[in-house]
């Protein structure tokens, strides 16, 4: 008689995970068996490592979801630049600008392919640089700069996405995850693991590079021969090459040792290259006009989120309201997008306020409107959708004549 053994339900697939992890793995490296651990204690996963578990919440979030109709850098719908303005005809470009959510998968697969090569934990580096982005605002910089103005004490993307990840839309991530996401920015100390530093540095590739990449196809440089030549000396011709020799750069000189760095020339060379880019592409004056346009949407008060992190109280209208937003949800023609946005002058800056979530359609295609939402407790929840005012109704269809004997 053959004994059949339940794998799963013995946890011995994950238990092989963790011993692999033990012999393969740099003496440096995170291992998911000694994890901080978790906010609310729960029951390990008998198939995943607890970081293999964190990158599964984190793709199946809300907040990912509304990344995918997110800026990156160009809004597609302000845009009057280059083939994205529709002035050529055919396709819209604007389906084939980075948006947050596609730069996250870049960022997640460079930063996986550096933690491979340098024997670091993949799963951890893959999950910090899925999520790393989840807190931005909607239309990328502009969104980021409406709500410096509004929020009290300014807005930092990356803090904003470890407290969605924790208050707004809790998803009980670990203590590793949630540290390399609330401290990819350059601008704050390094994240405590290595496989942080993998998606810190994966992140300036990916976006480096891809906005390169949407500059070019939207006009705003007129070739690669625009890049400073030292750029593409070092870098090569093209964007695919410029992400080929950075990773390698990264992987020489830090494979076999306990840290994860660039070398010198690729160093110097990344930092002309953003002084280049902000330059000519991200404050650039049209970037500038899609900016305060950005700005010039209504930021209305958001309820209050409970002090226990529930959900706030809703009155009757609001299914009502979001069917009547619903009625709306159809194509504006870029020429009535103007028509739709309010002046500043309505901003309150005290008190709980919040970017309004919609979708704004050009061409017929999606530009990215997501939601984000900031308060002086920092004790907000998501709101809904601005309530449109009704369209007028149809006129009734006319009677239909008999048909004749």
């Amino acid at each position: 008689m053959t004994t059949t053994h339940d794998w799963v339900q013995q946890g011995t697939v994950r238990a092989e995970l963790e011993a692999a992890e033990a012999r393969t793995l740099a003496p440096w490296a995170a291992r998911s068996a000694q994890s901080a651990g978790r906010g609310q204690p729960e029951p390990e996963d008998p198939v995943r490592t607890c970081w293999m578990r964190d990158l599964d919440r984190i793709i199946f979030s809300r907040a990912m979801m509304r990344a995918h109709g997110k800026t990156q850098s160009f809004i597609p719908a302000f845009s009057g630049e280059g083939p994205a303005a529709g002035r050529q005809g055919g396709p819209y470009i604007g389906d084939h600008y980075v948006t947050r959510a596609t730069h996250m998968q870049q960022t997640a697969r460079i930063a996986a392919t550096l933690a491979q090569a340098l024997a670091l934990n993949v799963p951890l580096a893959s999950a910090i640089a899925t999520g790393h982005d989840l807190g931005h605002a909607c239309f990328g910089h502009g969104g980021e700069a409406a709500l410096q103005q509004v929020a009290p004490g300014g807005f930092d993307h990356a803090r904003q996405g470890a407290r969605l990840l924790t208050l707004l839309e809790p998803r009980n991530l670990t203590a590793e995850v949630l540290d390399g996401i609330a401290r990819h920015s350059w601008k704050h100390d390094p994240p405590s693991t290595l496989e942080g530093m993998c998606a810190r540095l994966a992140d300036r590739i990916a976006y480096l590079t891809a906005d390169l990449t949407d500059a070019l196809r939207a006009g705003v440089l007129a070739g690669v021969a625009d890049v400073p030549a030292e750029v593409r000396r070092v870098l090569g011709e093209n964007p695919a090459d410029m992400i080929g020799v950075l990773v390698e750069d990264v992987i020489r000189h830090s494979r076999g040792r306990p840290h994860v760095a660039q070398g010198h020339a690729c160093a110097e060379v990344m930092t002309t290259m953003r002084s280049f880019m902000f330059q000519r592409v991200y404050l650039r004056p049209e970037a500038e006009r899609q900016t305060e346009r950005a700005k010039r949407l209504p930021l209305p008060r958001a309820p209050r989120h409970h002090a226990d992190g529930g959900e706030p109280r809703r009155g009757p209208g609001r299914a009502a309201g979001r069917r009547r937003h619903r009625r709306h949800d159809r194509p504006l023609r870029p020429g009535r997008l103007e028509g739709r946005l309010r002046p500043a002058s309505h901003l309150r800056p005290a008190g709980t306020l919040a970017m309004p979530e919609g979708r704004l359609y050009a061409e017929g295609v999606t530009a990215a409107v997501g939601r984000s939402t900031v308060s002086a407790t920092g004790n907000v929840p998501p709101i809904e959708p601005p309530i449109l005012p009704p369209r007028p109704p149809r006129r009734p269809p006319e009677p239909q004549q008999p048909p004749p004997p």
